[in-house]
């Protein structure tokens, strides 16, 4: 063993806050290499800073024997620079062993949840297999096939056929309710998971071989699932496309941001039709922000000569997304949302001025009821900011017509939407203005 050179003439590296612990003192690393020199048993090659000797020669450096006691080998107590076997045996104290500590700590947390994954892939795949060997083979679970024997004759006139069918049917039953009852779990759950378990393994291996080592949860494999079962049956380049899409998800995003990401993936990405667009919320309240990610970009169709933009509750908010809407050929923005008791003017306020700003019809549906009291409030405005259909605080439907030649109208009227500029050019400050007594005119 080769120890290191002196600290002296070593740079210290910077220590930052975000490192989580301070760089190891000098007195630490000292003790760090004596112990290292103590557990090789004595056999250390000091470093000197001169070349080492060549085969043949004498070496330059001597080899202290230190004992526990703090002598040399000569004899002589070197109490000055000697160490004693209670710094051996703990020669890392305060940060750097807490820091340790800490690091040993998260590294048996992410084992322990790697192993918990995987035996609840293990038990997905454990009720699969015993569902699909009751089905095999009945015999275990319903007793002997009677079919088999040439005198048997049913009472009831069946087939062989349907009584084989029967069998399979009841071995099936039998093996659902005795693994319901020995996890404490209901049948459909059972079933559901055997399920999960046939959808990944047959038509999604990538997922289900990350599920199986341990490297994605439970909720992440139920997502998925879920989603690949409505693929079309039999089509493989579906399951395959989703299984090559989601997978790379799944191991890098948590549960709630997968099960966004693997819902697009399932509807963006189908073979042999084109892309299905989406649009996703762009602006979002600080609770949401830590669970989603907002969408990047708006969104329309045609029905008819009428194109409608959506928009999604907090996005009607903001003047810049419903104008920006209108600038894409949207005559139409549409509108849900959720307001709370108390919100009534502040949601009318909003959409009238989406209205008359952009010489549109606003169209907005709100949740009502539970489970939050949401006060509903379904309604359309024209394109003057009049409201022309309203549901008050229940569940009921708004209908009114829509015509674009009145778009038109309007904006040839109330000319904001025509008149407007695309740039303003920069903001001047002319700084703190002093305001004489006396000065100010009186209202």
């Amino acid at each position: 063993m080769t120890r290191t050179a002196h600290s002296e003439g070593r740079p210290t590296p910077v220590f930052r806050e975000c490192d989580g612990a301070p760089w190891p003192s000098d007195d630490e690393l000292e003790l760090e290499t004596e112990w290292a020199a103590f557990h090789e048993s004595g056999d250390v090659e000091w470093w000197t800073g001169e070349e080492p000797a060549q085969s043949g020669e004498a070496s330059s450096a001597a080899v202290p024997a230190a004992t526990p006691g703090g002598a040399t080998s000569s004899g002589t107590s070197d109490s000055d620079d000697g160490w004693s076997i209670d710094d051996l045996l703990s020669p890392l104290d305060g940060g750097a062993a807490a820091v340790s500590d800490i690091d040993a700590r998260l590294g048996h947390l992410e084992c322990v949840v790697n192993d918990r994954q995987r035996a609840t892939a293990d038990e997905y795949r454990l009720i699969l297999a015993i569902l699909d060997d009751a089905a095999f083979d009945p015999t275990p679970w319903v007793g002997p096939d009677p079919t088999l024997d040439r005198a048997w004759n049913d009472p009831r006139g069946c087939t062989p056929g349907a009584v084989r069918r029967d069998r399979i049917d009841l071995a099936e039953r039998a093996a659902v309710a005795e693994v319901a009852v020995r996890l404490r779990l209901s049948e459909q759950t059972v079933r559901t998971r055997a399920a999960h378990v046939r959808t990944l393994a047959v038509g999604c291996p990538q997922l289900w071989t990350a599920f199986s080592e341990g490297r994605v949860s439970e909720k992440h494999a139920v997502d998925a699932a879920r989603l690949a079962s409505t693929l079309p049956a039999g089509d493989d380049a579906a399951f395959q496309r989703f299984d090559d899409e989601a997978c790379p998800q799944s191991l890098v995003l948590p549960p709630a941001k997968f099960a966004v990401a693997a819902r697009a993936i399932r509807f963006l990405f189908m073979p042999g039709r084109p892309a299905h667009p989406v649009y996703a919320k762009q602006h979002l309240h600080a609770p949401e922000r830590a669970i989603f990610s907002p969408g990047t970009g708006g969104f329309s169709f045609r029905v008819g000569d009428v194109e409608l933009a959506l928009s999604v509750c907090y996005d009607a908010n903001f003047p810049e997304h419903a104008a920006a809407a209108a600038a894409a050929g949207a005559t139409v923005y549409l509108n849900s949302g959720a307001y709370f008791p108390g919100g009534e003017r502040r949601r009318d306020l909003h959409l009238a001025a989406r209205a008359l700003d952009n010489g549109i019809y606003v169209v907005f549906s709100g949740l009502v009821g539970a489970p939050s009291d949401f006060i509903g409030g379904s309604a359309i405005f024209d394109p003057l900011g009049r409201r022309v259909a309203h549901v008050v605080e229940r569940e009921g439907l708004a209908i009114a017509d829509i015509d674009p030649a009145v778009v038109q109208e309007v904006r040839r009227d109330q000319r904001m939407w025509i008149d407007r500029r695309d740039d303003l050019g920069s903001f001047d400050r002319s700084g703190l203005v002093a305001l004489q007594p006396g000065s100010a005119p009186r209202s």
